[in-house]
């Protein structure tokens, strides 16, 4: 265990020193996004630096990405109020900011954690909500994207 730490703590210190680029965050970010609840204080972790590296660089999406990881942490714990809290944070963030990937990413988190809940009703609202940025993208939004969300609404409506 002590060994993890001072590799975790290697790796961080590496982190802290790199260059921050949008792609290197977004990287960090696609590996950190699989781990699964045993590492949900790394979770944290990796989420607090994603979070700081976009902010030194103005990518709010990235800023986003540590609300998504926080959140999720807190939905692998059963704590859902929190990451009700954390999603919303990201989601304010991306309104002011006017990120609609961002936006969109936020809102779908929502939407799943109102699944987890069962509230089918709040969810909706959410994944049609998304289903109209989407749908409002430039160019035409990806097949895939507008799968999931009608899949989700599937969901809801079941």
């Amino acid at each position: 265990m002590k060994n993890r730490f001072v590799l975790l703590f290697i790796f961080l210190s590496n982190i802290s020193f790199a260059q921050k680029t949008q792609e290197a965050i977004k990287d960090l970010y696609l590996k950190v996004i699989e781990f699964d609840e045993t590492k949900i204080d790394s979770l944290r972790i990796f989420a607090n630096q994603i979070e700081k590296d976009s902010k030194s660089i103005n990518f709010t999406e990235g800023e986003c990405y540590g609300y998504r990881l926080r959140g999720i942490a807190f939905e692998l714990e059963g704590k859902y109020q929190e990451a009700s809290k954390e999603y919303h944070s990201g989601l304010k963030i991306s309104e002011v900011k006017k990120d609609q990937a961002a936006k969109l990413m936020m809102i779908s988190d929502l939407g799943a954690l109102s699944i987890s809940m069962k509230q089918f009703k709040k969810a909706k609202e959410y994944f049609l909500k998304s289903l109209e940025i989407t749908k409002g993208q430039i160019p035409l939004p990806k097949p895939k994207r507008l799968s999931s969300i009608y899949s989700n609404l599937g969901i809801c409506y079941k």
